[in-house]
């Protein structure tokens, strides 16, 4: 009995802590989307078409895309819609988990931020051919995703740097500043 009283204990805390790690990795990721939204920011500051790219109210219509965590999301929506940065419009910022984006056809948003890591593959792959044909930014601050197709993100290392995947931002028709091509981390030159 006495063993199995350990046993019981032991199993217990192992669960514990691999629940522990859980909710780490959670707030890792969580901090990830917080940096993230600065970077995009800067992100946006940088496309050179970005004045034609205002919507009827003359602001810049935002897609926050979320999977599943819809509550998240509209915590990163209050983080984004903060004053600051390099950015000098308006931000309308909407939440949505439709990967075809049809609601956004006849007024296609200026950028799209990814807040969830591991989207499915078909997912991302619908949000990338929405991006091309709307000629908008796709940004996501999980490097896989740069990796997978996404135009911009961000990398961290010995420090936080943009990065971003030259043959996306190519494909989606965006043309970025050369002064934040310069300063960011390229999918390309590590290939």
């Amino acid at each position: 009995m006495m063993r199995l009283i350990i046993l019981l204990v032991l199993l217990g805390g192992g669960l514990m802590a691999s629940g522990q790690h859980v909710l780490a990795a959670s707030a890792s990721e969580q901090r990830r989307v917080e940096i993230g939204l600065k970077i995009f920011r800067a992100t946006l500051a940088a496309d050179q078409q970005l004045s034609r790219k205002l919507d009827p109210q003359q602001h810049l219509l935002i897609v926050l895309f979320y999977g599943h965590e819809a509550s998240a999301a509209k915590r990163y929506r209050q983080h984004l819609a903060q004053p600051g940065g390099l950015l000098k419009y308006s931000l309308h910022i909407v939440l949505s988990n439709n990967p075809t984006l049809s609601e956004f056809s006849t007024t296609p948003p200026a950028a799209i931020f990814i807040t969830e890591p591991r989207l499915p593959l078909a997912t991302l792959q619908r949000l990338q051919s929405f991006s091309i044909r709307h000629n908008c930014l796709l940004f996501s601050p999980f490097e896989a995703d740069v990796k997978r197709g996404v135009a911009a993100g961000l990398f961290i290392g010995a420090r936080v740097e943009p990065y971003v995947n030259a043959k996306a931002l190519q494909a989606s028709g965006l043309e970025l500043q050369n002064f934040f091509l310069s300063i960011a981390k390229q999918l390309d030159s590590e290939l």
